[in-house]
């Protein structure tokens, strides 16, 4: 129900009401930015409710550029990975991007499999096999996570995947270990 209210409204913050906290992974797989555990009171909740409206971005100094056609997609992917303190930089159209990348230095490119024109997989294969923009790190968004899918991906150069509709947990999680291994 979370994740259907997310897709309208990008700016929710969600908190969940539990008996006992999660575990660590299973926070990760949900969509909750916070948690008060029962029993509440007005003190808690006006706690957990400053914790996250007041808590300051995260800074860091990676930036990522991201392609998708559609213009939905590429404002979820510039709130979750913007709020965590990473620079992001958005295109609709891959020439412009991959000329962007040529001029322009970029810790990450996060592209859809199905952009009309050239393909993820195609970016993918054409960043690869060029010597100047082959070490960049790619995470390619698929809707079809099928072996067959996953394999093209890793074949074409990509760093990783990422299933959507994403996660923001996971995608913040994928982005910052994919630009981590990149940094290395």
């Amino acid at each position: 129900m979370v994740a259907a209210l997310k897709k309208h409204r990008k700016d929710l913050c969600a908190v969940a009401v539990v008996d006992k906290l999660p575990k660590v992974e299973e926070q990760a797989e949900d969509d909750f930015e916070g948690y008060i555990v029962k029993p509440i009171s007005r003190e808690n909740v006006s706690e957990k409710l400053k914790e996250l409206l007041l808590t300051p971005r995260e800074e860091t100094k990676h930036h990522v550029f991201v392609i998708d056609d559609r213009a939905n997609a590429l404002k979820a992917v510039e709130h979750t990975l913007d709020v965590k303190g990473f620079g992001v930089t958005i295109f609709t159209e891959v020439g412009e991007a991959i000329d962007r990348i040529k001029e322009e230095l970029t810790d990450l490119l996060i592209t859809d499999v199905n952009v009309p024109g050239i393909s993820g997989i195609q970016t993918c294969q054409q960043l690869k096999a060029n010597p100047q923009t082959e070490p960049l790190p790619i995470l390619i968004f698929t809707s079809d996570p099928s072996r067959e899918n996953v394999q093209k991906a890793i074949e074409s150069g990509a760093s990783a995947f990422i299933e959507k509709p994403f996660n923001p947990k996971a995608l913040t999680a994928k982005v910052r270990e994919v630009v981590d291994i990149g940094q290395e």
